[in-house]
């Protein structure tokens, strides 16, 4: 397993004195995965997906309570040496690169964006679904990690919490999420909607889930037709 001591050399700290602060005030749970050249990087991308699950046998329990847990999850999945395969993170890495992504070549694309679970707590399983509080909250720590990270372009991996928006905090507004577009993998897409907290502004864009059922291409496909230049920021990224 990889040590919180290994995990630094791949991502930055600049932004830990505030993750610090919102997890002491109970605004967020986990520290999220921020790449080492995201302050820098050409297009500001963060990637949300939804939740942390508690595994079955629940040996994950102490680790899922640490705020570092983000962080050692994208390592663990995202580079080589500590490389350990799973259909949800293989299928967001294809994805995001447009392409199955090797282990060899992950790194480069993950050390350029930013990283987080909507969710601010564990699901006790994958059938267990958060509650109108936990979407409430979540959506509390994505406003305050959008004035913090400030990032161009939003992509929400799963398409749950655009249906929990009437709790959406002061200051926090989202475009039109509707009208619902072309069927993919029996899901509907969303059009790309803006989003506005303070003086931030960011394009969202939302796909299904990369569970079961995911077809990386397609969805790669779609995000490159509604926002090409995110789309080839990421190719290049993971060249």
């Amino acid at each position: 397993m990889i040590t919180l001591k290994e995990i630094e050399q791949y991502q930055t700290q600049s932004f830990d004195p505030a993750f610090e602060s919102f997890c002491k005030a109970g605004k967020l749970a986990w520290y999220p995965w921020v790449g080492k050249n995201y302050p820098s990087a050409s297009s500001k991308i963060l990637v949300i997906l939804e939740s942390h699950y508690i595994d079955k046998a629940k040996f994950n329990v102490e680790d899922v309570q640490n705020p570092l847990y983000t962080r050692r999850l994208v390592a663990e999945r995202c580079y080589p040496q500590y490389w350990w395969n799973n259909p949800t993170w293989n299928n967001l890495n294809a994805f995001l690169a447009g392409k199955k992504l090797a282990a060899e070549t992950a790194p480069k694309l993950w050390e350029n964006i930013a990283f987080y679970n909507f969710v601010q707590r564990p699901m006790p399983s994958p059938s267990d679904r958060p509650t109108e509080q936990d979407f409430a909250q979540g959506w509390q720590a994505f406003k305050d990690l959008l004035n913090t990270l400030k990032p161009r372009i939003c992509i929400f991996a799963g398409m749950s919490a655009l249906s929990h928006t009437e709790q959406l905090p002061p200051a926090l507004t989202l475009g039109k999420l509707t009208p619902w577009g072309e069927k993919i993998n029996n899901t509907f897409t969303r059009p790309v909607f803006s989003i506005h907290a303070g003086n931030v502004t960011a394009s969202g864009a939302a796909i299904q889930h990369p569970g079961s059922f995911f077809t990386c291409e397609a969805w790669h496909n779609w995000l490159r037709a509604v926002l090409p230049a995110a789309a080839q920021h990421l190719e290049d990224w993971a060249k």
